[in-house]
């Protein structure tokens, strides 16, 4: 039998035989593809059980752990349970005790265990990711407040708000913000932060103020200039006559001062 010879010395059939084989390879390989890419746009079984069906018990167990840690009631937090499987052995025990790191104040993100018993036997020790946040009625601003802006009652309002990051600064005495200013653009809405607010001086820079001198029983006065903010009892420069000497005084009141220094400075 005569067998036809290809260019390059191989036989046509087997040539044709090895295209074949890779157009089959290419083509498994295209049909696969669409297999798992279909797969990934419809729901996974996998992913819905990731979504924690937590026990109503162990929740307020942790809820108890928590509170008793970092001294926040109930109502003052609130837990976020990231996405893990809970073990099905641990939905059914009856009882549930947490363990919290010493290191840790339960406030912000949190990893706790939770020994599950069932008539006092150990059935699982699972890890509970979780997130604490917390909550207090603190003052809001009702509108926009710009720098230096003094804050009237109507600016403020109470209410609950999420704090977690700003604990310690979050401001919820209304008596102790309203006549402050704010060193900062504060955004309606938004907590008010200590860190942001300043008391109103009682002197501004540029203020016509009046310098008084007291020598046992001679007084005199005269007129002077602010050169910065002055608040009660604090030393600050001011500006005394035509050659604008800078003296250092003491703040009286909003118009008042008393020299420290007699020489110009």
């Amino acid at each position: 039998m005569h067998v036809r010879q290809g260019t390059a010395g191989v036989p046509t059939s087997l040539e044709t035989c090895r295209r074949l084989s890779r157009l089959t390879m290419k083509l498994a390989w295209i049909a696969w593809s669409l297999i798992f890419a279909v797969a990934a746009l419809k729901p996974s079984a996998v992913r819905s059980a990731d979504v924690p069906a937590w026990p109503a018990a162990l929740q307020a167990a942790l809820q108890a752990a928590v509170c008793e840690r970092n001294g926040y009631t109930p109502g003052d937090i609130e837990i976020t349970y990231h996405m893990t499987r809970v073990p099905d052995r641990c939905k059914h025990a009856t009882s549930y005790h947490i363990e919290i790191p010493e290191f840790d104040d339960a406030i912000g993100p949190l990893t706790a265990h939770a020994d599950c018993d069932s008539a006092n036997v150990r059935i699982a020790t699972v890890a509970i990711p979780v997130r604490v946040s917390i909550y207090a009625r603190a003052l809001v601003t009702t509108r926009l407040l710009s720098r230096y802006d003094v804050i009237r009652p109507e600016d403020i309002k109470r209410e609950r708000f999420e704090v977690t990051r700003i604990m310690d600064w979050a401001v919820t005495d209304v008596d102790s913000v309203v006549g402050r200013r704010v060193l900062r653009t504060i955004g309606a809405g938004q907590v008010l932060d200590r860190r942001a607010l300043a008391d109103v001086p009682l002197i501004r820079r540029g203020d016509r103020v009046t310098m008084t001198y007291a020598l046992g029983t001679v007084r005199a006065s005269t007129q002077a200039v602010a050169v910065e903010d002055g608040y009660p009892d604090q030393k600050i420069l001011v500006k005394l006559g035509e050659r604008q000497r800078l003296v250092s005084a003491m703040v009286v009141d909003a118009a008042t001062v008393r020299p420290i220094l007699a020489q110009a400075r």
